[in-house]
């Protein structure tokens, strides 16, 4: 028999009241890789165990031990390792020397074209879509130099919760003052995709390497570019990327340029790639996790 588990908790809530969870020939774990839950496993000494999760490669920091632990555990457990990206999952294989799968995030579902007119998409109108700690300094200082040419020129900045008693870099600071940088706060995925789609653009400077980057893949399906610099997983998720991505190491100024072209010749027309989603890359991931049942079995 096996079960499928997203965390600790539902380990803890037991299948049904009628299993042991000792006799489980395989436990599924959904999520990320913490020593709470090593210590779960290890006192039930399940037959058989595969974490499921898109950022291990990153856990191993909280795990006592690091790296090498970590490496330990990969073959221990029988761990399958899942990256967000094929960007994601080659850093991930390139550190922790195992096998790694990619499992593209799941897209919302209110990611999709917008109806808007051309009047509706607001011109001097951007939009800042990650944690303020990250390239909200950089999109500041592109804000800044843009307004030196045209006073019109606004932002909307989305804080996520988690952020949200974050303070906010000093080149920020007399944006928030003119209210040419307006906080909100996202209070539905769709509000958050409307104020997008409304948008010139959205603003990623910094040369930040995104694992996957949910907000600006959304981004090209509701039809707005994003300006951002060809790192991460950038390249590989934006469709049409040529067009909106700077190199690597691009100045405040190669941003300036890049909008005022855009202003002249027009945006460029985007969309989101259909191959790049969740779906699409389940298949051999699951193929492997079948094929670990179905070991399993036979070892009973």
């Amino acid at each position: 028999m096996s079960a499928v588990c997203a965390g600790i908790d539902c380990i803890l809530r037991r299948p049904s009241s009628t299993v042991s969870l000792d006799t489980l020939s395989l436990v599924i774990i959904v999520g990320s890789l913490s020593d709470a839950r090593l210590r779960i496993c290890e006192l039930y000494n399940f037959q058989r165990l595969v974490f499921v999760g898109t950022n291990l490669g990153r856990d191993y920091h909280h795990l006592s031990g690091g790296l090498m632990r970590f490496q330990q555990l990969i073959t221990k457990y029988n761990i399958l390792v899942a990256g967000k990206s094929h960007y994601h999952a080659a850093e991930m294989q390139r550190r922790l020397k195992t096998k790694t799968f990619v499992l593209y995030n799941p897209v919302s579902e209110y990611a999709h074209p917008k109806s808007l007119k051309a009047s509706d998409v607001k011109k001097f109108k951007f939009v800042y879509l990650s944690a303020p700690s990250k390239a909200l300094k950089h999109a500041c200082e592109v804000l800044s130099a843009l307004k030196r040419t045209n006073v019109n020129v606004w932002m909307v900045s989305f804080r996520p919760k988690y952020a949200i008693n974050s303070g906010f870099p000093p080149e920020c600071g007399s944006l928030i003052t003119d209210r040419s940088l307006i906080i909100k706060e996202p209070t539905s995925l769709a509000h958050v995709l409307d104020e997008v789609a409304s948008s010139f653009s959205v603003l990623f400077p910094g040369g930040y390497a995104e694992t996957f980057g949910n907000a600006h893949f959304e981004s090209n399906c509701v039809g707005t570019p994003v300006l951002a610099e060809a790192t991460g997983s950038l390249p590989e998720i934006l469709q049409n990327s040529e067009a909106q991505l700077l190199t690597r190491g691009a100045s405040i100024e190669d941003y300036v340029r890049r909008i005022n072209h855009w202003w002249t010749f027009g945006r460029p027309v985007v969309t989101c790639y259909t191959d790049k989603t969740l779906l699409n890359t389940m298949t051999p991931f699951f193929s492997e996790l079948l094929s670990i049942k179905q070991n399993s079995t036979e070892d009973d």
